[in-house]
């Protein structure tokens, strides 16, 4: 008799298995629509009939947005033969417009295929008559030069009430950067549709920078509007979708021949600049205060003075920069201190300073011009030794006409030698004072001796502690991804080290500071400072600038902090 192979057996059973389950289960797809519009939803039901798994996947779905999801499951008994079915429901809406084709599929069987149609529905306006409300989108233009900031700003206009409203997903847009200005309780104002009271919600306004240069369109996007279909609390609510209106915008690249230079800074621009004085003494400062201001973009200008400049040791500091919409216009203000330090004394000038930019109004290259500057330097030092030496004059003749006096034989005075009973006398007087002054001169040495001991060891805890401090601030440090609390750790470990605050400092401030401070080489003073200032521009450009700090390597940058506080 031959022996049973139980492993093809249990083939067999499995195939008969799936193969019955074949037959009898079955899976529906339906929807409540199957021709919509955009901006309209449909409810899509999905049941499976005798279907045990749950692991099925719906074909075509990317193509819609899932609003929300249901599931009942219903079991019955009819002739004694028992049946079950499981029901998903979605409340989707489409993407876009275009047929598309809808397929669910399990591992042992397949849905019938369903076609839904989307079509295309205007819904910027309220004239005809018959809704509530609607959803605007406006560009500042359509087209763009590369650099350029575009403001785009979207209304919802309702003339009903509302319960809330929102966008159903978080605003991104391809192919550009975004900075979201929308005020988070919605700026409205009342207006009018077609004679009847409405309310206008501004319900985004951002400034978004292009890229790279090309044709782009501003996607639709899915609004949400919910109403109350009653006056009472427990009222049902319902939900309408709107979709806001694609834009379509160029960015045209710049001309070429860019001038020297040129940084990309992009708009109609103007300027503002002013030095601070015109006659200071040998090592004093000169400030240069310039405001850059306008409808453009005023992020890449980052210095001033772009080479040096003969005689004059500079030193540059961005102060501030504000980016806002005016008049429907982006509009950008950056501040800058530029200091100027002299090393030679004389009268020299401050040569005219040339920042190009392309301006968007003439489609021309263009310069912002601070005019030259005379500067008279005065040479304090030379004054100082003249005075010195004035007064090393004056000593000299001083003693020579004590000396004149005195062999001339005109009004010196005699001194005439004591006897010696007085002598006994004032030597008392004298051996008394000598005494006085030799046991305050062992006392002070004493005390010497004993702050020379006391001191030191004093300092000695102090430094150990503020070594200590300086410690846990950089192993704080090498945890930290926050910008702010990396600043704040690294102000705190200057202050530890060498008693200065940064925060409030210009970049001559700073370099003022430390010229005192006494390095042991002027080389190591040079290089401290600078990595110090480096590290402070580069996370206040971050802040003011608003950059996103995954562009910054943060790892170096804790890196070089530590190398400084150590």
């Amino acid at each position: 008799m031959k022996k049973i192979n139980f492993k093809y057996l249990l083939l067999i059973l499995a195939m008969h298995f799936l193969f019955i389950q074949s037959i009898f289960s079955e899976i529906i797809l339906d929807a409540s629509d199957t021709s919509i519009s955009m901006g309209d939803t449909t409810v899509l039901s999905l049941i499976l009939k005798n279907e045990k798994t749950k692991d099925f996947s719906i074909e075509g779905i990317e193509n819609f947005e899932i609003l929300s999801r249901g599931q009942r499951k219903n079991t019955q008994i009819i002739n004694g033969k028992m049946s079950s079915s499981v029901a998903y429901q979605y409340t989707i809406l489409p993407k876009s417009t275009g047929s598309f084709d809808l397929k669910a599929v399990s591992k042992t069987t397949s849905s019938n295929n369903l076609r839904i149609d989307v079509s295309k529905t205007d819904n910027s306006n309220l004239n005809d008559g018959d809704k509530d409300f609607s959803i605007k989108s406006n560009l500042n233009k359509d087209t763009y030069y590369f650099g350029e900031k575009i403001v785009l700003d979207e209304h919802l206009i309702t003339t009903v009430n509302l319960k809330n409203f929102g966008f159903t997903e978080p605003t991104s847009f391809k192919d550009f950067s975004q900075k979201d200005l929308t005020d988070k309780n919605f700026d409205a104002k009342y207006t009018r549709v077609n004679g009847k009271k409405a309310i206008d919600y501004t319900v985004y306004k951002g400034i978004l920078e292009p890229l790279t240069s090309g044709r782009f369109t501003i996607p639709s996007r899915t609004f949400q509007v919910n109403l109350s279909e009653g006056d009472s609390f427990f009222s049902n609510t319902v939900s309408k979708f709107l979709q806001t209106q694609e834009k379509q915008l160029t960015v045209l690249e710049l001309p070429p021949n860019k001038p020297k230079n040129f940084s990309g800074a992009v708009g109609e621009l103007k300027i503002e600049a002013g030095y601070d004085k015109n006659s200071v003494s040998l090592g004093e400062a000169i400030t240069l205060d310039v405001k850059i201001k306008g409808n453009g973009n005023t992020d890449p200008i980052e210095k001033i003075v772009a080479s040096n400049i003969p005689n004059f040791k500079i030193y540059e500091n961005i102060k501030n920069l504000n980016e806002s919409i005016l008049n429907d216009n982006y509009y950008s203000e950056k501040e800058f201190e530029v200091v100027f330090i002299p090393q030679n004394a004389d009268k020299i000038k401050i040569p005219e300073i040339k920042i190009p930019y392309f301006n968007t109004k003439t489609k021309n290259y263009d310069f912002l011009v601070i005019p030259e500057a005379a500067v008279t330097v005065k040479s304090d030092g030379s004054a100082i030794d003249n005075n010195l030496n004035s007064n090393a004059t004056l000593s000299n003749s001083s003693t020579n006409s004590f000396s004149n006096n005195k062999t001339s034989g005109n009004n010196y005075i005699t001194i005439s030698q004591i006897e010696p009973e007085s002598n006994n006398k004032y030597d008392k007087v004298f051996n008394r004072r000598n005494f006085i002054i030799l046991s305050a001169i062992a006392l002070l040495s004493l005390a010497f001796n004993v702050a020379g001991v006391l001191i030191p060891a004093i300092n000695k805890s102090k430094t150990n502690k503020i070594s200590t401090d300086r410690k846990k601030i950089i192993k704080a440090l090498k945890y930290e991804n926050d910008l702010d609390k990396i600043f704040s750790y690294f102000n705190e470990g200057l202050k530890l080290k060498y008693g200065i605050n940064i925060k409030s400092m210009s970049s001559y401030q700073i370099y003022s500071y430390f010229e005192n401070y006494g390095f042991k080489t002027l080389e190591d003073s040079t290089s401290t400072v600078e990595k110090i200032i480096s590290i402070k521009k580069e996370l206040e450009a971050f802040k003011f600038l608003n950059k996103n700090s995954d562009m910054l390597n943060v790892k170096e940058l804790i890196k070089n902090i530590t190398q400084i506080l150590s």
